[in-house]
């Protein structure tokens, strides 16, 4: 069987999206169509091959972690699938690869929570929770009966959703663009992906199809199991001194409630740089400060800081239009590796259909979309969220 990476190469001759556009267009019959097609075919049955190991491969890490999938009651191979009557294909791994590098820059979360892959042909995802300590206690002494002290479970139960995305692109792009055509085009595909991917893990509804977001999870407890912490900063005057001890307040809570401390905050670009840019008591900004700026960045996203103690990941998904005013952002905290997000190894799905726009010029229509899942509240007290009229969003009040 022929790999895969030698049909669809980083600086082959042959363009996958090309490809794709090519055996979806008007002239199917020509010998360049057919050839494209011929070419995709032999892709998809290599990525068939690896799809099926890929699939061996999340099941068993799946029930190593303890999450269980419910399988849907019409299953297909996502290598090539259906969608809007034109096949999807999945792209050759180096541009996988080149989808995660510039999805993990662009989405602080995608790269700090614990990533595992999906399982295939499931609808939903189950994970078993304990609500109390599992009956573990210390024995008083040698010989005697362990006392009957129950650890009792429920079940955190989340759907697959599904991420997508289209645009129209010149035919031209496709006809003369070659390998840089695929590179860009790809590019601002993940860096869209991972926009709304963050967005999700930060405000989704849960419901209807989104994920469940971080600010979303509630503050109460369920079944004996501690909610998300929150925390108040309510000031006519606010100072950033005053913020940063309302932080490590925040911080402090989680610590206390998960037994565990947070492992990030994230927050607008806007609000880090003024608290970074703000005189301490000596006249000194805090990057001038000992220990501050022991995170240099590593991507446009972070880490920056510290802050209170913890790295900083900018945020632009973050309303900074909350509260009665709507001037308010928010700061959250999180633990972020007790977040599990799940999503599809073999995507993203590629469709090309090509055609004309309202203006007749020659285009053709890239969509895209992505398998994706998340368990954001399996542990909620790891989570917290500081909010109140002391977070008038910097700028905001001019």
């Amino acid at each position: 069987m022929t790999d895969e990476e030698t049909i669809y190469t980083r600086h082959g001759r042959h363009s996958f999206f090309r490809d794709v556009a090519l055996a979806a267009g008007p002239g199917i019959g020509s010998a360049q169509a057919a050839q494209a097609h011929d070419r995709l075919e032999r892709h998809r049955e290599a990525t068939v091959k690896r799809h099926e190991l890929l699939q061996r491969s999340a099941v068993v890490d799946l029930e190593r972690r303890g999450i269980y999938a419910l399988a849907a009651s019409a299953t297909q191979s996502r290598a090539i699938s259906a969608t809007s009557g034109a096949p999807a294909f999945m792209p050759p791994r180096w541009l996988v690869d080149q989808w995660a590098s510039v999805a993990r820059a662009v989405s602080p979360l995608r790269r700090l929570v614990t990533s595992v892959q999906l399982p295939p042909d499931c609808m939903e995802l189950r994970i078993p929770r304990f609500d109390t300590a599992a009956g573990v206690v210390p024995l008083a002494a040698e010989n005697v009966n362990a006392p009957e002290i129950y650890g009792t479970t429920d079940e955190v139960v989340r759907p697959v959703a599904t991420i997508s995305g289209d645009v129209l692109l010149s035919q031209q792009l496709f006809d003369r663009g070659g390998e840089f055509a695929d590179q860009i085009i790809l590019r601002d595909f993940a860096e869209n992906y991972a926009e709304v991917l963050q967005q999700q893990l930060m405000d989704g509804t849960g419901e209807t199809g989104q994920l469940e977001g971080l600010r979303t999870v509630s503050t109460a407890a369920v079944n004996g199991v501690p909610g998300a912490q929150l925390t108040t900063y309510t000031a006519g005057s606010p100072t950033n001194a005053e913020l940063i001890k309302r932080i490590g307040e925040l911080a402090g809570k989680i610590s206390d409630v998960r037994k565990r401390p947070p492992s990030a905050l994230l927050m607008r670009g806007g609000r880090y740089f003024a608290i970074a840019a703000s005189p301490d008591g000596s006249g000194n900004t805090p990057m001038q400060r000992v220990g501050v700026g022991a995170f240099p960045a590593e991507a446009d996203t972070g880490p920056f800081g510290p802050v209170a103690g913890l790295p900083v990941y900018l945020d632009q998904t973050i309303p900074a239009d909350l509260g009665a005013g709507e001037n308010q952002d928010t700061i959250v905290a999180v633990r972020a590796r007790d977040v599990i997000l799940l999503e599809d190894p073999t995507g993203p799905h590629f469709t090309a259909m090509p055609g004309t726009d309202d203006a007749g010029q020659l285009t053709v229509l890239l969509a895209w979309h992505q398998y994706v899942a998340a368990f954001t509240s399996l542990y909620p007290s790891g989570i917290g969220t500081l909010q109140g009229t002391g977070l008038v969003y910097p700028g905001s009040e001019f």
